[in-house]
């Protein structure tokens, strides 16, 4: 079965081979990206 690029980055040893665009986006070689504005605004509080 292939899998696709979200299953491959619960795959930790796939998951540390990220990387940063020039925009400071999450990106892997399969051009799975995680773009930062959303991840913010999805973030919780620490406090």
């Amino acid at each position: 079965m292939r899998e696709n690029g979200y299953l491959k980055a619960n795959n930790i040893n796939y998951f540390k081979q990220v990387g940063l665009d020039s925009y400071g986006t999450l990106t892997w070689d399969n051009q799975l990206d995680f773009d930062p504005d959303v991840l913010y605004e999805m973030s919780k509080p620490a406090i």
